[in-house]
């Protein structure tokens, strides 16, 4: 829960100001990711598979609007 709550304020923060993210902003989101496709590797029922593939999805898309790209191997 505090997960989707965090990428959620993270989705806020980045419509509102368009900024890129910094680095260790970057580098959580990128920690997030790997929790969610971790999971999803290990499996689980059907709906809690969808909630973490609807939380990824977020994640990635905060991910690239963030341009966390831009630092390269740092964030992985």
């Amino acid at each position: 829960m505090k997960n989707i709550l965090t990428a959620a304020i993270l989705c806020i923060a980045t419509t509102a100001y368009a900024q890129p993210f910094s680095l260790e902003e970057c580098k959580d989101i990128r920690e997030e990711i790997n929790h969610y496709e971790e999971l999803r590797r290990k499996g689980g029922s059907v709906t809690k598979m969808e909630s973490w593939k609807k939380s990824l999805r977020i994640l990635e898309t905060q991910f690239q609007e963030g341009e966390c790209i831009k630092y390269g191997r740092a964030v992985w």
